[in-house]
């Protein structure tokens, strides 16, 4: 199995619409590739579509389950099998112990961590029918020590750098290649 770029002719990326997302879909553009693009936000992915070679846009919520399979196979069925889904999708609340919310709380956990799960459901069978993929899952380094004012963030990131490691052992035999992305502070909307 190849995880060199050039190999990759079908890419998703969730979270695309701003940040590192949309820079990883401009750096990922070349002739030939397909670069299906996801987020909720449709005139951001619109204009993605119309800038970057490739792109095309597949709007959806990570949190809907159903959309999120929907999306997958709709991808494969027009595009051919993702060959690299980036799984980049995340919110941010400033949120403390002191001003606990847990709506705010429910919403990360929806969105940073089962958004990511929801497309691993949708995932996981075409590549380990095909024994073949890479899945890269966008944590941070916030998941590693715990921030003032990120109970909300910080826990669902951790989480998701337990995932990736739980799935590289477990994929690796498969065929399946899983990285691990954990960016520092970046310059996003987020």
């Amino acid at each position: 199995m190849s995880t060199k770029i050039e190999d990759w002719k079908t890419v998703w990326i969730t979270g695309a619409s701003t940040g590192i997302g949309r820079a990883l879909a401009e750096h990922m553009a070349e002739p030939g590739r397909t670069i299906a693009v996801s987020a909720r936000s449709r005139d951001k992915l619109a204009a993605l579509e119309d800038e970057v070679t490739g792109a095309v846009a597949y709007p959806m919520d990570v949190c809907d389950a159903d959309v999120v399979r929907r999306s997958v196979e709709d991808i494969e069925s027009k595009h051919g099998p993702i060959d690299l889904a980036v799984l980049n999708a995340g919110t941010w609340s400033m949120t403390s112990a002191k001003g606990f919310d847990l709506d705010a709380i429910r919403t990360g956990v929806d969105v940073n961590y089962m958004g990511v799960m929801n497309a691993l459901h949708a995932l996981l069978p075409g590549m380990l029918e095909r024994k073949k993929g890479h899945i890269a899952i966008t944590a941070s380094v916030a998941g590693y020590r715990g921030l003032p004012n990120a109970i909300a963030y910080g826990p669902t990131k951790a989480a998701l750098i337990n995932l990736a490691e739980t799935l590289r052992t477990e994929l690796a035999s498969e065929g399946i290649t899983v990285s691990l992305v954990n960016p520092g502070f970046v310059d996003t909307p987020l």
